[in-house]
């Protein structure tokens, strides 16, 4: 029941977003560059620089990683077969960079926390980090990539705030740099804050792109395919890594394998829109996917729950 009520303040949240934008017209552009140029840089150095990683399971942050990679790759070629000339390059790079960004975070810890030992619940979170790593990296690199060119799309990579937070927090905490309590507590501070508006904000912005969107600007091939790729594809992939590591990595332990299969159901995640709106890539057809595979996400994991707690 509880995580039910969690999940219906996300679409409560949503709810309000598109009643925000239809009374107030907010420039979304620039409500977008605050999310990703200030709030999440805040979260980013705060949870990387203080989260309990642990070196022995950072292989579960590979996995993480190398899963998002593979659902990329696999997006990138599909949406050349799937999407019609005029659409197929900015498709592309929206695809490749949207769907393996699922919402592992406010969306599938909740859940995590419903179904998992403290244990799991710990490692699922490490994990996650694998998921943020490519947003922030090869994610941010592909809405770049789809108005610059490959020298351009690195600047802007390297003028991204939140890659350097991700960086400074990473050094932090495998380093055992020591800030002085003050300045880590102001981070801790910064970070939580940030995690509370980050949440919020992610959600309502979901709803002001869906306020701005006229029926003619649905595309029912975004909607089916986004989805498909999303609550297909990625288990598949998922099941491919986990199949290999049974076989050649034993990276995994015990019921492991359970932390891939949360985030083969989690939607596609609410920053997409975030950087479709920043860079003008379809942020319309953005939104169709979030708001689509987050409505679905709540039967599919109902459907989960009774694997996932074997």
């Amino acid at each position: 029941m509880d995580v039910i009520l969690k999940f219906l303040l996300l679409y409560l949240l949503i709810g309000a977003g598109y009643g925000v934008q239809k009374y107030l017209k907010l420039p979304l552009e620039k409500t977008s560059r605050f999310f990703l140029y200030i709030v999440l840089p805040c979260f980013t150095i705060g949870k990387l620089g203080y989260g309990n990683l642990v070196p022995s399971d950072l292989g579960k942050l590979l996995m993480a990683f190398l899963i998002a990679i593979g659902v990329c790759g696999v997006c990138y070629l599909a949406a050349g077969y799937i999407w019609q000339e005029k659409d197929k390059k900015n498709m592309k790079y929206l695809v490749a960079a949207a769907v393996p960004n699922a919402n592992t975070g406010y969306f599938g810890i909740p859940v995590a926390m419903l179904l998992f030992s403290d244990d799991l619940v710990a490692k699922y979170i490490l994990s996650n980090f694998g998921i943020g790593i490519f947003q922030l990296t090869l994610g941010y690199y592909l809405f770049a990539k789809s108005h610059a060119t490959m020298m351009d799309s690195l600047r802007k990579l390297l003028g991204f705030p939140a890659f350097w937070a991700m960086v400074a927090g990473l050094g932090i905490n495998f380093l055992h740099l020591d800030l002085t309590a003050p300045v880590e507590s102001t981070i801790l501070f910064l970070s939580d804050s940030a995690a509370w508006i980050f949440f919020i904000g992610g959600m309502m912005i979901i709803g002001m792109g869906l306020a701005n969107l006229e029926p003619k600007d649905i595309n029912w091939k975004t909607v089916i395919w986004g989805n498909v790729l999303c609550f297909i594809l990625w288990p598949l992939v998922a099941w491919g890594l986990i199949a290999a590591d049974a076989s050649f990595l034993h990276l995994l332990k015990g019921d492991e394998a359970k932390i891939f299969w949360l985030m083969a159901a989690c939607p596609v995640g609410a920053n997409a829109v975030l950087y479709a709106h920043d860079f003008k890539l379809h942020p319309g057809q953005a939104t169709l996917m979030v708001m689509s595979s987050t409505l679905l996400a709540m039967p599919i994991l109902g459907l989960a729950a009774p694997l996932l707690l074997q």
